[in-house]
């Protein structure tokens, strides 16, 4: 759990976070329930998102686009319906969005 948690939050230079952080900024995401990018609120630019843009974001090898499909093709396999799938897109964006949030404090009144 420790290891993982970690992988979320900072990633070394050669590294790369979870592959589906990245498969939510893919054009086969615009075919999904109306576009995820649009309904999860995502840019375009993956180094708006701290959180996965410390370490590698594109590998060669890999194709995001293509692995999108196949991430929702699973979901599909395993019967999860387009409200579940979304929720998860959603929760997904959530962890990417969160690296950028500040907290300030306040000085006592």
């Amino acid at each position: 759990y420790l290891l993982e948690k970690s992988r979320i939050t900072e990633q070394q230079e050669v590294e790369r976070s979870y592959h589906i952080f990245y498969q939510l900024l893919q054009e086969y995401g615009n075919g999904i329930g109306g576009g995820l990018k649009a309904k999860c609120q995502l840019s375009d630019d993956i180094y708006d998102y701290i959180y996965v843009s410390q370490g590698k974001t594109k590998v060669e090898s890999i194709d995001d686009n293509e692995e999108l499909e196949y991430t929702e093709d699973a979901f599909n396999v395993l019967g999860f319906g387009e409200q579940e799938k979304f929720d998860c897109y959603m929760l997904t964006a959530g962890v990417m969005t969160f690296g950028g949030v500040e907290f300030k404090t306040k000085g006592r009144d």
